[in-house]
């Protein structure tokens, strides 16, 4: 079973996601997270389409951290509704997979 998780979110500005992913990787739920900045997302809320500057937030986790990094993660998270969606690589290196489960483990 794939073990390794990768979980995609957003967030207001690039300085609140560096603030947020640096506290993931200290407390060891995250082994790394990436911030893609500029973005624009367009959705629906509270009955208006908004459309709003963010970043992309990439965050790389192991399974046996997901339910601990969610509960984290939304209490940090300025967002009343932040994004969680959770992903399972089809595939991944041995090498990176290694390294992600030594860096991840903060349950």
């Amino acid at each position: 079973m794939m073990e390794a998780r990768i979980v995609l979110s957003t967030i207001a500005d690039k300085e609140l996601g560096e603030s947020l992913l640096t506290q993931l990787v200290s407390e060891g739920l995250i082994a790394c997270g990436n911030l893609v900045a500029a973005g624009v997302s367009i959705y629906q809320w509270e009955g208006k389409i908004e459309k709003t500057d963010e970043c992309l937030l990439i965050l790389k986790t192991q399974l046996k951290s997901l339910e601990k990094l969610e509960e984290q993660f939304h209490s940090i998270h300025p967002y009343e509704v932040p994004e969680f969606v959770v992903l399972t690589p089809e595939s991944i290196s041995s090498p990176y997979l290694r390294w992600l489960l030594a860096n991840s483990n903060g349950c």
